[in-house]
């Protein structure tokens, strides 16, 4: 199956922009190997949150590939949503976010245990 037309069965049901003027982000110190720290960020917006179970609703588990999409395109606008709230900005454009980084951790999320099959049928079109 095609990355666009992954992408396309999806995208419309964001919508076009999600308010994420709820966003909160919580920062803490992170220890790896009790030496190295470095700072984390926790975010949670309940409204992106609504969307993405709304969208999982329409979609439901019946077609892998979209299925998938929908769990990618969520992780790339929390992360997105993050810097947009840093910047001061209330308001995520859906598709303002790259689709080739999109693709990027689509791909990545195929390459998980469980997704064999679909991995070898999938096609990155947009190169």
């Amino acid at each position: 199956m095609k990355f666009s037309e992954i992408y396309e069965s999806v995208i419309f049901l964001w919508g076009d922009e999600i308010d994420i003027s709820d966003l909160t982000i919580t920062e803490e110190l992170s220890d790896l190997s009790n030496r190295d720290k470095h700072q984390v960020y926790s975010a949670f917006s309940k409204n992106l949150s609504a969307k993405w179970n709304e969208v999982e609703l329409v979609i439901g588990p019946d077609n892998p590939y979209l299925d998938l999409m929908v769990w990618t395109m969520y992780q790339a606008f929390w992360n997105e949503s993050k810097n947009l709230f840093l910047q001061g900005q209330s308001k995520l454009l859906t598709k303002n976010i790259d689709q080739k980084a999109i693709e990027g951790r689509y791909f990545k999320n195929l390459q998980n245990n469980g997704w064999e099959q679909e991995l070898a049928s999938y096609v990155n079109d947009v190169v």
